[in-house]
């Protein structure tokens, strides 16, 4: 508004108009904001990615995530014995990486072996 206020009423349609366009610019942050994230999803996914290969899950360590881990890790170096560089890296990262879904695949594993083994549970 470029005109001066000179009364109570045009203080209000001032007031009005200012709150008017707050909404619509505060309606545009979170649109902006919105997309930010949603173009920002695909960098999220591989980052993500990238931690579960760096980082091992250590939460709920069972024998089943050891010796999944030791298994993956054995087959792995035996499979890439001819490049040593490899051996050391991908079977660590391969390890990492699974550590973070074995946690959800134990408890298949543990309905599997019961009816596998009928009356042999703990």
């Amino acid at each position: 508004m470029n005109e001066k206020i000179t009364s109570y009423e045009s203080l209000m349609e001032e007031q009005k108009r200012l709150k008017g366009l707050l909404e619509v610019q505060k309606g545009q942050i979170q649109k902006d904001v919105q997309e930010l994230k949603q173009e920002l999803r695909p960098v999220i996914n591989v980052m993500s990615f990238i931690g579960k290969l760096a980082i091992p899950d250590v939460n709920h360590n069972s024998a089943v995530k050891a010796g999944a881990g030791l298994t993956i890790e054995w087959i792995l170096k035996k499979a890439l014995s001819s490049n040593p560089l490899l051996r050391l890296i991908v079977p660590t990262l391969a390890k990492n990486y699974s550590s973070h879904y074995i946690g959800k695949v134990a408890p298949l594993l543990q309905k599997l072996k019961d009816k596998i083994l009928p009356g042999k549970g703990a």
